[in-house]
């Protein structure tokens, strides 16, 4: 499938230390190519992650506790085997394809072999002795400071030492454009590189050979590789061209009180003294990746020891996908995966993959209650902040507004607005199709007022020529409305006096528009899981882009998109591990689904969605997961997804398994709330008590019968007693 980062087609606000510059962000289509000239063949023996050991004379290397040992002699002689079995491949090929071309061999988290076909059939690859599968390569696209303290990050902080220790020594992956190892928020010289780094592997952009000096790494990024094999890439390195991934890791690993504007000298990442991990799949100026790349990059960053990996990317979720395969091995290896759910929202069905993945973490966004932007003053409502954008800004202004006919600003506006503030709702149609109408009725100025619950967003211009050149802003829903019915309409606007305002309360924790939601689904099939599993602040999120992308480094941008909503999780996932260095990547899901925050609102009227396939489990609070007394786990979930079934007499039949992370006994009492009609839902006990250490069980029975109404289902198995109450959510699609 074809991965795209995932981040939002709204505006994309670049900020330096010196003037405020604005750039338009990458598009949220969901468009998705197979790349006809590649595949990736499958072969039936199991990857080295989740080998089991069937095999006479080859000892099981699937990790049993921790993570996978590729030194131990079980993995060298099983590693051996598999390549054995390539080499017969590639013999087989010789003889009766001799055009195909091998590319990669993986044996970690797939066993398998991206070739290149030149024009070869595909289908007869399926005859290469023990193939079981041959797809074709899909192409993906690329889909902070207050978000640290609304997910709770300080007391996780203080749980490993304080801030300065947080994340210390676990290692974050993170597959995207690169990492510029430069920025300040990406240094600190006081770590210590430990044995074994840096690690390379990518071409050196003067002399074009391999990167034998590991020019992009540092004490903080040990490792800088490039995985593409377009032939555009063969003049590109590792080195980061594109501002989307070194933004993602300062989210999940910036250094703590690193100086920004706006924020002095407090900004920070989750896991601030985690080491990173570049595994560039789109390098240069390269927007599609290929599945063949990132399942590559995967294998290197579980051989290069990386304990989580962040993938804000995503593409249209296909049958029989080999990345979904090496994400959830990744995880069997003792990884914890972080993927973003997509920005395909707000329809159902829209959770992009490798996010379908059933053992990985599948991340939604929310909103961050912050925003930059100018203050303006409306006398019965008092000052409040207009978001700034791509658009030119204002001056110091004092005119009057008015409302448009359209409303939305789409077509020709009646009247004449000469010397006035156009107050135009947001929908349908471009900002910049609003903007350029209003300047052609004599508007100075418009006032966009968003059409969504919470904080407005920066406005971007849509790239067609003759932009306008008034000045223009975003205002709030609420404020926007209050405007527009407020008797006496004037306004000042003071667009030299740029700053921070912060939102709190309603403006946080509202489900983004654009977050892709479950079920998810391939084709028409719903898939027996829920996703996505959690979300995570994903708008207006503060953090680091290239060194050399704005005129005064170091530069810093907002950014909005499940991308961003991601390595938040990442980075929780990395403290979690230093806290529990031995808890397996379930358990450490567990602890940040099965304590998150509710509610999460609606974007349109900020109520409580109640629908674990829009919200997850609901947003990430490390507070909770900090304090939690036992971990969930429902096989390889951490919730109950029991997919489509048909009304009729039917009972489903799932198991609960509560592990004890607690010093003492701990009594659980067990409900299910809320209260639902038109199918039953029991548990086989209401309270369970689980020692020290150990582990304890219990069923959940869904009742249905040929006169349950045709709809979803939905809800939560609650335990309470421990120090934090876990919930584990439930859903079901009954069809006629």
């Amino acid at each position: 499938m074809n991965a795209k980062i995932l981040f939002s087609l709204l505006l994309v606000t670049l900020i330096s230390f010196g003037p405020v510059i604005f750039a338009q962000a990458a598009g949220n289509s969901s468009r998705q190519n197979s790349n006809a000239s590649y595949a990736i063949i499958t072969f039936a023996d199991a990857p080295l992650a989740t080998y089991q050991g069937h095999i006479p004379g080859l000892p099981a290397t699937a990790a049993s506790a921790e993570k996978l040992d590729l030194n131990s002699q079980a993995a060298q002689s099983y590693s051996n085997y598999l390549s054995l079995q390539k080499d017969q491949a590639r013999s087989w090929l010789a003889r009766n394809a001799p055009e195909v071309q091998v590319i990669y061999e993986y044996s970690v988290v797939l066993n398998g072999m991206a070739v290149k076909l030149n024009g070869h059939n595909l289908d007869h690859l399926l005859s290469i002795p023990g193939v079981t599968n041959v797809a074709l390569s899909t192409m993906y696209h690329l889909d902070m400071n207050r978000s640290p303290t609304l997910i709770g990050a300080p007391v996780l902080w203080n749980a490993v030492g304080g801030q300065s220790n947080a994340g210390a020594g676990i290692k974050i992956g993170i597959i995207d454009t690169g990492i510029d190892a430069s920025h300040p928020f990406l240094t600190d010289n006081s770590l210590v590189v430990p044995k074994g780094y840096p690690k390379c592997d990518a071409l050196d952009s003067a002399v074009h050979k391999a990167d034998t000096s590991c020019l992009f790494t540092s004490n903080k990024v040990l490792v800088a590789k490039m995985f593409c094999t377009q032939a555009v890439c063969a003049v590109f390195d590792g080195h980061a061209a594109q501002d989307h991934g070194s933004h993602v890791s300062g989210i999940a690993a910036g250094v703590a009180n690193t100086c920004a504007p706006f924020v002095g000298c407090t900004l920070s990442g989750i896991a601030p003294k985690a080491f990173l991990g570049s595994y560039n799949v789109f390098p240069g100026n390269v927007t599609d990746a290929s599945s063949q790349d990132i399942a590559m990059a995967v294998e290197a960053a579980v051989k290069d020891g990386m304990d989580v990996l962040n993938l804000s990317l995503g593409g249209t979720p296909t049958p029989n996908d080999p990345l979904v395969d090496a994400v959830n091995n990744a995880v069997d290896a003792g990884v914890v995966v972080a993927i973003a759910a997509g920005n395909a929202g707000p329809g159902p069905g829209t959770i992009e993959s490798p996010g379908i993945a059933s053992k990985v973490i599948t991340v939604g966004a929310s909103t961050n209650p912050h925003f930059v932007g100018i203050p303006l003053t409306v006398p019965s409502l008092g000052t409040f902040g207009a978001a700034l954008g791509q658009f030119n800004d204002f001056g110091q202004v004092n005119a009057t507004y008015a409302t448009t006919s359209p409303t939305n600003g789409c077509t020709a506006l009646t009247g004449n607005l000469t010397g006035q503030i156009a107050l135009i709702a947001r929908g349908t149609c471009t900002f910049s199709t609003k903007i350029r109408n209003a300047q052609s009725a004599g508007a100075m100025g418009v006032l966009v007022y968003t059409n969504v619950a919470g904080d407005p967003t920066a406005m971007g211009q849509d790239g067609t020529p003759n932009q306008p050149t008034i000045p223009a802003a975003m205002v709030s829903r609420d404020k926007g409305l209050a405007m527009a019915g407020a008797s006496t309409k004037t306004v000042s606007i003071d667009g030299t006096a740029s700053q921070e305002f912060f939102t709190d309360g309603p403006s946080a924790d509202i489900l983004a528009g654009f977050s892709s939601r479950g079920p998810p689904m391939i084709g028409s099939t719903v898939l027996a899981e829920v996703k996505p599993d959690i979300v995570a602040p994903g708008v207006n999120v503060y953090s680091s882009i290239l060194m050399t992308s704005c005129a005064q480094p170091p530069c810093f941008a907002f950014f909005q998109g499940t991308s961003m909503a991601t390595p938040h999780v990442a980075g929780a996932a990395a403290l979690l591990k230093q806290l529990h260095p031995n808890w397996s990547p379930l358990q450490i899901k567990s602890a940040l689904v099965n304590t998150a925050h509710r509610p999460v609102g609606s974007s349109s009227n900020n109520t409580p969605l109640p629908n674990p396939m829009d919200r997850g489990a609901g947003r990430i609070d490390l507070a909770a997961a900090s304090q939690l007394t036992a971990t969930i786990s429902t096989g390889k979930f951490t919730s109950l997804g029991f997919g489509s079934v048909r009304a009729g007499s039917v009972k489903l039949v799932s198991q609960v398994s509560v592990t004890s992370v607690a010093f003492s006994s701990v009594t659980y009492t067990i409900a299910v709330a809320p209260a639902v009609t038109g199918i039953t839902v029991t548990t086989s006990t209401t309270s369970l008590t689980i020692s020290s250490a150990g582990t304890g069980a219990f069923k959940v029975t869904l009742t249905i019968t040929s006169s349950t109404t045709a709809k979803d289902y939905y809800g939560d198995i609650v335990l309470s007693g421990g120090t934090v109450t876990l919930q584990v959510p439930y859903w079901i699609r009954v069809t006629p």
